[in-house]
């Protein structure tokens, strides 16, 4: 579940943007919802980039980790949750900074400006921010768009305790301006590390949307491959459906029968610590599985 930003202005519909395309292009299920919503049904929550939580609303998330869920949060959003693994301090001074994952080689420009934050509640620190020479103004100009990397700030990027995710910089709106993978591989990181076993896991190329349904015995995946393009400067253009084969899909749970249809091909299923995998065959813009 993606609580929604207030609609309106193009801040939130950044942010709504680059949720939507973060997860669709990881195949994670989600629904847009709002603190009228039910959430006894959702394992994750995720707030994003600027949702200010009211006392009301405090309540109600800390409610819901209370039961079991989860919730990540980025930017300005969570701050006075129960438990919560960041302090704010402020606004840091450097912009764009540096992220870098431990584990990971090298750290990555992040472009939009991070919360100024220190760990709290034995939180766990999974990135760090690294700052530039100095911010890239008439005072100091770069001819590229950011600074070079200067030295490790000691401010997280990342802190992760066994109920809630934090990310100190705005990283949906980030996305949908910047588009840059490894922006979305640090969401993919933090969802992977809250909720260890998604609905569907895909193997294959980041353009396959599958779309879960559940009705009563049936389980029905919708799969769809169609790259869009930008031809004027206003819309995104689908015209060819391009054949794609050699992905493999698993859903969790363990199926004993599968059709994709309406080709009426049936699919080949094994099952593997709590998924089924099945073999994609080629698709043409669109195909459902449907699972027994």
């Amino acid at each position: 579940a993606e609580v929604i930003p207030g609609a309106g202005d193009r801040a939130n519909n950044a942010i709504n943007i680059g949720v939507m395309r973060a997860l669709a292009e990881t195949q994670h299920q989600f629904d847009f919802v709002d603190f009228e919503t039910d959430l006894s049904t959702y394992r994750l929550l995720i707030l994003p980039d600027n949702i200010e939580l009211t006392e009301s609303q405090t309540a109600l998330v800390n409610a819901f980790v209370a039961k079991g869920g989860k919730v990540l949060a980025t930017g300005n959003s969570g701050f006075g949750l129960a438990g919560f693994p960041a302090e704010k301090l402020g606004m840091r001074a450097f912009s764009p900074d540096f992220a870098q994952l431990s584990g990971q080689e090298q750290a990555v420009v992040m472009y939009e400006p991070a919360v100024k934050v220190a760990a709290a509640h034995n939180a766990q620190v999974l990135a760090e921010i690294f700052d530039p020479y100095f911010n890239r103004t008439y005072q100091h100009f770069c001819s590229h768009a950011h600074a070079p990397l200067k030295k490790a700030s000691g401010d997280p990027a990342a802190l992760l305790t066994s109920s809630i995710g934090y990310l100190a910089h705005p990283i949906f709106s980030t996305y949908a301006t910047h588009s840059m993978t490894w922006h979305r591989d640090l969401i993919t990181r933090m969802i992977n590390s809250l909720l260890p076993d998604p609905l569907v896991k895909l193997q294959g190329p980041r353009s396959i949307q599958a779309h879960v349904q559940t009705r009563d015995d049936q389980t029905l995946v919708h799969l769809m491959h169609y790259i869009p393009e930008r031809r004027g400067l206003r819309y995104d253009i689908v015209e060819d459906a391009l054949s794609l084969a050699s992905a493999t899909l698993r859903v969790r749970g363990a199926f004993s029968s599968g059709t994709f249809q309406p080709q009426g091909i049936p699919a080949q299923i094994t099952n593997e610590d709590g998924y089924s995998v099945i073999p994609l065959p080629a698709i043409s813009g669109h195909t459902i599985l449907e699972l027994k």
